[in-house]
Protein backbone atom coordinates (compact mmCIF):
# COMPACT_ATOMS: atom_id res chain seq x y z
CA UNK A 1 0.00 0.00 0.00
CA UNK A 2 1.37 3.32 -1.39
CA UNK A 3 0.45 6.70 0.58
CA UNK A 4 1.41 9.38 -1.53
CA UNK A 5 0.11 13.01 -3.23
CA UNK A 6 -2.35 12.76 -5.86
CA UNK A 7 -1.31 13.24 -9.45
CA UNK A 8 -2.89 14.95 -12.42
CA UNK A 9 -3.61 11.12 -13.61
CA UNK A 10 -5.03 9.49 -10.21
CA UNK A 11 -8.24 12.55 -10.77
CA UNK A 12 -10.93 10.57 -12.47
CA UNK A 13 -9.94 7.33 -10.00
CA UNK A 14 -10.36 9.69 -7.36
CA UNK A 15 -13.66 11.45 -8.23
CA UNK A 16 -15.03 8.00 -8.93
CA UNK A 17 -14.09 6.77 -5.11
CA UNK A 18 -15.90 9.90 -4.08
CA UNK A 19 -19.21 9.19 -5.33
CA UNK A 20 -19.09 5.79 -4.90
CA UNK A 21 -18.32 6.51 -1.47
CA UNK A 22 -21.12 9.69 -0.85
CA UNK A 23 -23.76 8.36 -3.27
CA UNK A 24 -26.03 11.23 -2.26
CA UNK A 25 -24.02 14.34 -2.72
CA UNK A 26 -23.78 14.77 -6.67
CA UNK A 27 -21.03 13.67 -8.47
CA UNK A 28 -20.27 17.80 -10.06
CA UNK A 29 -19.14 18.66 -6.05
CA UNK A 30 -16.26 16.96 -6.41
CA UNK A 31 -15.69 17.38 -9.45
CA UNK A 32 -14.98 21.20 -8.58
CA UNK A 33 -13.16 20.06 -5.07
CA UNK A 34 -10.74 17.24 -5.76
CA UNK A 35 -7.21 19.38 -6.24
CA UNK A 36 -5.56 19.39 -9.15
CA UNK A 37 -2.16 21.07 -10.33
CA UNK A 38 -3.45 24.15 -9.15
CA UNK A 39 -5.19 23.26 -6.29
CA UNK A 40 -3.31 22.54 -3.21
CA UNK A 41 -2.51 19.16 -4.41
CA UNK A 42 0.05 18.87 -1.42
CA UNK A 43 -2.84 18.92 1.06
CA UNK A 44 -4.23 15.51 -0.32
CA UNK A 45 -3.25 12.55 0.65
CA UNK A 46 -4.08 9.28 -2.02
CA UNK A 47 -3.82 5.50 -1.33
CA UNK A 48 -2.93 3.18 -3.50
CA UNK A 49 -2.84 -0.73 -3.88
CA UNK A 50 -0.87 -1.69 -7.09
CA UNK A 51 -1.35 1.41 -8.68
CA UNK A 52 -5.33 1.13 -7.67
CA UNK A 53 -6.71 4.35 -6.23
CA UNK A 54 -8.41 2.89 -2.29
CA UNK A 55 -8.79 5.71 -0.47
CA UNK A 56 -8.23 9.73 -0.18
CA UNK A 57 -8.36 12.59 2.28
CA UNK A 58 -7.92 16.18 1.23
CA UNK A 59 -7.64 18.96 3.52
CA UNK A 60 -8.96 22.48 3.12
CA UNK A 61 -7.09 25.35 4.35
CA UNK A 62 -9.19 28.42 5.97
CA UNK A 63 -8.39 31.40 8.14
CA UNK A 64 -11.01 31.66 10.83
CA UNK A 65 -11.82 34.86 12.32
CA UNK A 66 -11.68 34.11 16.48
CA UNK A 67 -12.03 36.20 19.57
CA UNK A 68 -8.52 37.75 19.34
CA UNK A 69 -6.92 37.42 15.62
CA UNK A 70 -7.40 34.63 13.21
CA UNK A 71 -6.72 30.52 13.45
CA UNK A 72 -5.04 29.08 10.38
CA UNK A 73 -7.72 25.51 10.71
CA UNK A 74 -7.44 22.95 8.47
CA UNK A 75 -10.53 21.64 7.25
CA UNK A 76 -10.54 17.76 6.65
CA UNK A 77 -12.93 16.33 3.90
CA UNK A 78 -13.47 14.24 1.00
CA UNK A 79 -12.21 10.95 3.25
CA UNK A 80 -12.88 7.70 1.73
CA UNK A 81 -11.77 4.07 1.76
CA UNK A 82 -13.18 1.99 -1.79
CA UNK A 83 -15.41 -0.77 -0.58
CA UNK A 84 -13.47 -3.89 -0.44
CA UNK A 85 -10.55 -2.38 1.54
CA UNK A 86 -12.19 -1.17 4.37
CA UNK A 87 -11.41 -2.16 8.18
CA UNK A 88 -7.58 -2.49 7.01
CA UNK A 89 -7.08 0.89 9.24
CA UNK A 90 -6.47 2.79 5.78
CA UNK A 91 -8.91 5.10 7.03
CA UNK A 92 -6.88 5.77 9.98
CA UNK A 93 -3.84 6.06 8.42
CA UNK A 94 -4.80 8.46 6.13
CA UNK A 95 -5.99 10.58 9.20
CA UNK A 96 -2.64 10.38 10.81
CA UNK A 97 -0.48 11.19 7.77
CA UNK A 98 -3.02 14.52 7.16
CA UNK A 99 -2.84 15.41 10.73
CA UNK A 100 1.06 15.52 10.53
CA UNK A 101 0.73 17.39 7.67
CA UNK A 102 -1.08 20.23 9.53
CA UNK A 103 1.00 20.32 12.40
CA UNK A 104 4.10 20.38 10.18
CA UNK A 105 2.18 23.24 8.23
CA UNK A 106 1.34 24.58 11.66
CA UNK A 107 -2.32 24.73 11.47
CA UNK A 108 -3.90 25.95 14.72
CA UNK A 109 -7.05 22.97 14.62
CA UNK A 110 -8.57 20.67 12.05
CA UNK A 111 -12.23 20.72 11.77
CA UNK A 112 -14.42 18.28 10.00
CA UNK A 113 -18.37 17.40 9.58
CA UNK A 114 -19.04 13.39 10.28
CA UNK A 115 -20.95 11.02 11.63
CA UNK A 116 -19.05 8.57 13.04
CA UNK A 117 -17.18 9.55 16.95
CA UNK A 118 -15.74 6.85 17.48
CA UNK A 119 -13.72 6.62 14.38
CA UNK A 120 -12.57 10.38 14.59
CA UNK A 121 -12.38 10.57 18.07
CA UNK A 122 -9.76 7.58 18.31
CA UNK A 123 -8.11 10.29 16.13
CA UNK A 124 -7.81 13.02 18.63
CA UNK A 125 -10.68 15.07 17.59
CA UNK A 126 -13.22 15.93 19.68
CA UNK A 127 -17.28 16.74 18.75
CA UNK A 128 -19.09 19.65 19.07
CA UNK A 129 -23.21 18.84 19.58
CA UNK A 130 -24.47 19.82 17.00
CA UNK A 131 -27.29 22.94 18.11
CA UNK A 132 -30.60 23.12 15.59
CA UNK A 133 -31.44 26.33 14.15
CA UNK A 134 -35.19 27.10 16.63
CA UNK A 135 -36.87 29.54 17.17
CA UNK A 136 -40.40 31.03 17.10
CA UNK A 137 -42.81 33.66 15.63
CA UNK A 138 -45.78 35.24 15.97
CA UNK A 139 -47.59 34.63 13.11
CA UNK A 140 -43.99 36.25 11.52
CA UNK A 141 -45.69 39.24 9.59
CA UNK A 142 -43.94 40.96 12.26
CA UNK A 143 -40.25 39.99 10.22
CA UNK A 144 -41.45 40.29 7.28
CA UNK A 145 -43.34 43.63 6.52
CA UNK A 146 -40.14 45.65 5.48
CA UNK A 147 -38.33 42.42 3.01
CA UNK A 148 -39.29 41.73 -0.07
CA UNK A 149 -37.75 38.21 -0.20
CA UNK A 150 -36.11 36.70 -3.83
CA UNK A 151 -35.11 33.53 -4.76
CA UNK A 152 -32.04 32.48 -7.12
CA UNK A 153 -31.15 36.06 -8.94
CA UNK A 154 -27.24 34.81 -8.15
CA UNK A 155 -25.96 36.65 -11.68
CA UNK A 156 -28.07 40.53 -11.17
CA UNK A 157 -26.53 40.45 -7.44
CA UNK A 158 -23.76 38.83 -7.62
CA UNK A 159 -21.11 41.43 -7.00
CA UNK A 160 -23.31 43.32 -4.29
CA UNK A 161 -23.77 39.98 -2.74
CA UNK A 162 -20.29 39.28 -2.07
CA UNK A 163 -19.72 42.93 -0.88
CA UNK A 164 -22.21 42.09 1.61
CA UNK A 165 -20.47 38.74 2.58
CA UNK A 166 -17.06 40.90 2.58
CA UNK A 167 -18.59 43.14 5.22
CA UNK A 168 -19.92 41.01 6.93
CA UNK A 169 -17.62 38.56 7.72
CA UNK A 170 -15.01 41.10 8.72
CA UNK A 171 -17.25 42.49 11.18
CA UNK A 172 -17.88 39.32 12.72
CA UNK A 173 -15.52 36.72 15.19
CA UNK A 174 -15.82 33.18 14.19
CA UNK A 175 -16.47 32.95 10.58
CA UNK A 176 -14.47 31.43 7.55
CA UNK A 177 -12.26 34.16 5.24
CA UNK A 178 -13.26 33.37 1.90
CA UNK A 179 -11.76 34.86 -1.88
CA UNK A 180 -14.31 35.75 -4.35
CA UNK A 181 -12.91 32.69 -6.62
CA UNK A 182 -13.77 30.11 -3.45
CA UNK A 183 -16.92 32.00 -2.28
CA UNK A 184 -18.51 31.98 -6.29
CA UNK A 185 -18.29 28.35 -6.05
CA UNK A 186 -21.26 28.17 -4.01
CA UNK A 187 -23.10 28.68 -7.45
CA UNK A 188 -21.87 26.11 -9.30
CA UNK A 189 -24.04 22.87 -8.23
CA UNK A 190 -27.54 21.81 -8.59
CA UNK A 191 -29.50 21.76 -5.54
CA UNK A 192 -27.82 24.54 -4.01
CA UNK A 193 -30.29 27.73 -3.46
CA UNK A 194 -30.09 31.68 -2.29
CA UNK A 195 -32.57 33.87 -0.78
CA UNK A 196 -32.18 37.31 -0.91
CA UNK A 197 -33.82 40.05 1.43
CA UNK A 198 -34.45 42.95 -0.18
CA UNK A 199 -35.63 46.36 1.34
CA UNK A 200 -36.52 48.25 -1.65
CA UNK A 201 -33.77 47.89 -4.06
CA UNK A 202 -31.11 47.63 -1.36
CA UNK A 203 -29.94 44.16 -0.18
CA UNK A 204 -29.78 43.44 3.29
CA UNK A 205 -29.04 39.39 3.70
CA UNK A 206 -29.16 36.71 2.26
CA UNK A 207 -28.84 32.86 3.39
CA UNK A 208 -27.20 30.07 0.50
CA UNK A 209 -28.99 26.54 1.71
CA UNK A 210 -29.71 23.14 -0.01
CA UNK A 211 -32.78 21.23 1.23
CA UNK A 212 -32.64 17.55 1.84
CA UNK A 213 -36.39 15.65 3.20
CA UNK A 214 -36.35 17.22 6.70
CA UNK A 215 -33.68 20.08 7.32
CA UNK A 216 -32.08 22.58 5.26
CA UNK A 217 -28.43 23.13 5.36
CA UNK A 218 -26.96 26.69 5.60
CA UNK A 219 -23.94 26.72 4.00
CA UNK A 220 -23.37 31.06 4.16
CA UNK A 221 -25.30 33.52 5.40
CA UNK A 222 -24.74 37.67 5.62
CA UNK A 223 -27.43 40.07 6.71
CA UNK A 224 -26.85 43.84 7.89
CA UNK A 225 -29.46 43.17 11.36
CA UNK A 226 -30.21 40.01 12.93
CA UNK A 227 -33.89 40.25 12.01
CA UNK A 228 -33.23 39.73 8.14
CA UNK A 229 -31.85 36.65 9.04
CA UNK A 230 -34.70 35.72 11.07
CA UNK A 231 -37.40 36.70 8.54
CA UNK A 232 -35.31 34.98 5.98
CA UNK A 233 -35.30 31.90 7.69
CA UNK A 234 -38.93 32.06 8.23
CA UNK A 235 -39.72 32.52 4.91
CA UNK A 236 -37.57 29.37 4.00
CA UNK A 237 -39.95 27.25 6.33
CA UNK A 238 -43.24 28.90 5.45
CA UNK A 239 -42.24 27.78 2.05
CA UNK A 240 -40.70 24.58 2.27
CA UNK A 241 -41.31 22.91 5.88
CA UNK A 242 -44.93 24.73 7.29
CA UNK A 243 -45.24 24.23 10.44
CA UNK A 244 -48.62 23.66 12.10
CA UNK A 245 -50.01 26.72 14.62
CA UNK A 246 -49.71 26.32 18.53
CA UNK A 247 -52.45 27.72 20.09
CA UNK A 248 -52.10 28.98 23.45
CA UNK A 249 -54.65 30.49 25.45
CA UNK A 250 -53.35 33.52 27.44
CA UNK A 251 -56.06 35.20 29.28
CA UNK A 252 -58.96 35.91 27.05
CA UNK A 253 -56.68 35.98 24.16
CA UNK A 254 -55.67 33.15 21.97
CA UNK A 255 -52.05 33.25 20.87
CA UNK A 256 -50.86 31.83 17.62
CA UNK A 257 -47.18 31.15 17.40
CA UNK A 258 -45.37 28.62 15.03
CA UNK A 259 -41.95 27.10 15.99
CA UNK A 260 -39.89 25.60 12.98
CA UNK A 261 -36.29 23.43 13.82
CA UNK A 262 -34.05 22.78 10.66
CA UNK A 263 -31.23 20.89 11.71
CA UNK A 264 -27.78 20.08 10.47
CA UNK A 265 -27.26 16.79 9.23
CA UNK A 266 -23.93 15.88 10.73
CA UNK A 267 -21.80 16.97 13.77
CA UNK A 268 -19.04 18.99 14.07
CA UNK A 269 -15.74 17.76 15.56
CA UNK A 270 -12.90 19.68 16.46
CA UNK A 271 -8.64 18.80 16.49
CA UNK A 272 -5.80 20.81 18.50
CA UNK A 273 -2.75 20.80 16.46
CA UNK A 274 -0.59 23.73 17.23
CA UNK A 275 -2.63 25.09 20.59
CA UNK A 276 -4.15 23.26 23.61
CA UNK A 277 -7.88 22.19 23.66
CA UNK A 278 -8.22 25.24 26.24
CA UNK A 279 -6.69 27.64 24.04
CA UNK A 280 -8.69 26.69 20.89
CA UNK A 281 -12.07 26.25 22.39
CA UNK A 282 -11.58 29.37 24.04
CA UNK A 283 -10.75 31.44 20.86
CA UNK A 284 -13.63 29.69 19.10
CA UNK A 285 -15.82 31.00 22.27
CA UNK A 286 -17.07 27.66 23.27
CA UNK A 287 -17.99 27.51 26.68
CA UNK A 288 -19.92 24.54 28.44
CA UNK A 289 -19.28 22.61 25.01
CA UNK A 290 -21.68 24.76 22.80
CA UNK A 291 -20.47 27.44 20.31
CA UNK A 292 -22.03 30.86 20.00
CA UNK A 293 -21.10 30.94 16.32
CA UNK A 294 -23.41 32.89 14.80
CA UNK A 295 -25.03 30.09 12.06
CA UNK A 296 -24.99 27.38 14.64
CA UNK A 297 -27.20 29.18 17.16
CA UNK A 298 -29.79 31.49 14.96
CA UNK A 299 -31.97 31.30 18.27
CA UNK A 300 -29.86 33.58 19.88
CA UNK A 301 -30.90 36.82 17.59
Amino acid sequence: MIFDKPSVDDLKDIIDLLDESFSSTPRTYFEHFVPDETSFPDLAIVAKDEGKVVGFIQIFPRIVRSLSGTLRIGGVGNVAVKRDYRNRRIGSKLLTLASEIMEKRRFSASLLFASRYRFYGRHGWFIIPRVSYKFELENGGDLRKNLSIIENHVERFKEELFELHVMFNEENPLTVVRNEYIWKLHFRYDGRRIRIAMGGERILGYVIYERFDSFFRILDTAYLFPWVLRGLLHDMNRIHFPAKPTHQVVGDLKKISRSYETDVSTDVYLKPIGITRDELLKELGIKDGKAVWHFWEMDKF
